[in-house]
């Protein structure tokens, strides 16, 4: 793997790191607003916002690590 190769694994993986952790964080939001319906909802949404950008970014990171 060529330096750049290298580069933008570490890069996609950075950016994979920080979508596993907003799934973490609205999890645990969750878990601390179960009693409000609404909040729920707004935390709900946001970590499938989450998940969905940490799904797009698992294909660039298979291609930069296997060149697939």
């Amino acid at each position: 793997m060529t330096l750049c190769g290298e580069l933008r694994l570490a890069q996609l993986a950075t950016e994979l790191r920080v979508d596993v952790l907003q799934l973490r964080r609205f999890e645990k939001d969750v878990f601390i607003n179960i009693e409000t319906a609404g909040k729920v909802q707004s935390y709900r949404e946001k970590c499938e916002e989450s998940l969905r950008d940490a799904q797009q970014t698992r294909g660039p990171v298979r291609e930069a690590r296997y060149g697939t």
